[in-house]
């Protein structure tokens, strides 16, 4: 059944004439008279609104309860369940099983150990050992007064 066809026959099984429900709708009876005839559809707010006042879903006025009922039984078989294959049950795996996401982790894991060891060169560039100030600088260490924090 086509919307045109619908909106007549629910406006007629409620009891309300054309005007009547023009004056709930807030247009025009000719607007109500188009819309049945098919020349013209009622706009969203107007399909919602009738929706309400024949007190079914918006999906039931526009495509019709046996048609929705169809799609349904249609989307049930489509959707994939838990199969039985030879007596054991497969269910699809979760995104995080997956071969591409446990290679991009893998792949962030070592992009990350890189930049851990192109941090650590860069500080040790910037770091100046005793040992190399003793051997560059002729620093005597040996020579050096022992000191402690505790010594005050």
């Amino acid at each position: 059944m086509e919307l045109k066809e619908k909106l007549a026959q629910l406006r007629k099984d409620h009891g309300l004439s054309q005007n009547d429900l023009a004056e709930k709708l807030n247009v025009s009876r000719q607007a109500v008279s188009r819309w049945e005839q098919g020349t013209a559809v009622p706009s969203s707010d107007n399909l919602i609104y009738l929706s309400r006042l024949y007190g079914i879903t918006l999906d039931e006025l526009v495509y019709g309860k046996e048609e929705i009922e169809n799609e349904q039984a249609e989307e049930a078989e489509e959707i994939p369940g838990p199969e039985e294959t030879d007596g054991v049950k497969t269910q699809k795996k979760p995104w995080y099983k997956t071969w591409w996401a446990k290679l991009l982790l893998g792949g962030v894991l070592v992009l990350g150990v890189l930049i851990l060891i192109a941090i650590r060169q860069i500080n040790e560039k910037d770091v100046i050992y005793l040992h190399n100030m003793e051997v560059e600088n002729d620093l005597d260490l040996t020579s050096m007064e022992h000191y402690s924090w505790d010594d005050g």
